[in-house]
């Protein structure tokens, strides 16, 4: 079990982890969906075969009154919007069985580290991307997916190593709310942003950036692979657990 008698803080460690957890679902969900949210602000729907260009149009409040032009910065056909939209999905996907694998050679924890890390790097690259072309957006938003695919089977295991079998189901459908609240938060408030700061597309992704700068620092100060790896827990919490478990 190692040297550690007690824990260092008043609430246990596993519940910690568990809302580590359920940061690190409710910031994904963010990553995932905040395209929805920002297109609506970068373009604007047409058909042209021309992009990354200029465009201007007049936004109407719900009474028709015309308050201002809006400037997208892009000009995207429906085609290349589609692309966009979908290109997260394509590296989503590709990674779930490697990330189960990784999981079972280096640990869960430390996959859980890199795809934070990557998946934040690019989240505020798509601050940045577009400018180059679509085709670096729609890369970008590949790469988010890629370091996405790993989520549930880690979760899954986090869960399963850290719940007490009478707190598994508890602390399971807890900690799943992460995803649905997240997507709540972003189309509540990064809907607001996008639609009522200048360039708000921005502040939404650098926002959700942040959101997983925080989750990363969680996941690389309290969260192990298992109890039994964990400098924090104390010896009763361990024993509690391991117990529990069989």
């Amino acid at each position: 079990m190692g040297k550690t008698t007690k824990s260092y803080f008043k609430i246990k460690v596993r519940y910690i982890c568990c809302f580590t957890i359920w940061l690190t679902l409710f910031t994904f969900y963010t990553m995932r969906s905040n395209i929805s949210i920002a297109m609506l602000a970068m373009t604007k729907q047409t058909t042209d075969t021309n992009s990354t260009s200029y465009s201007s149009c007049i936004i109407k409040k719900n009474t028709g009154e015309e308050i201002e032009n809006h400037i997208y910065e892009f000009i995207w056909t429906q085609a290349e919007q589609g692309y966009i939209l979908s290109s997260f999905f394509i590296g989503y996907f590709s990674t779930h069985l490697l990330g189960s694998f990784l999981s079972l050679v280096i640990g869960p924890r430390k996959v859980m580290i890199i795809c934070l890390l990557g998946s934040t790097i690019f989240t505020f690259g798509m601050v940045f991307l577009p400018y180059f072309g679509i085709w670096y957006f729609v890369m970008g938003r590949i790469m988010i997916g890629v370091f996405s695919g790993p989520l549930y089977p880690i979760v899954h295991e986090l869960i399963a190593n850290y719940a007490p079998l009478e707190e598994r189901t508890i602390l399971t459908v807890l900690t799943h709310t992460g995803n649905l609240i997240g997507l709540s938060f972003n189309f509540g408030v990064g809907g607001y942003i996008v639609d009522n700061v200048d360039q708000g597309w921005k502040y939404l992704f650098i926002m959700n950036g942040i959101l997983g700068v925080l989750a990363f620092l969680l996941w690389v100060g309290f969260v192990y692979s298992s109890p039994s790896e964990n400098p924090l827990m104390s010896n009763k919490e361990k024993i509690h657990i391991l117990e529990s478990l069989g």
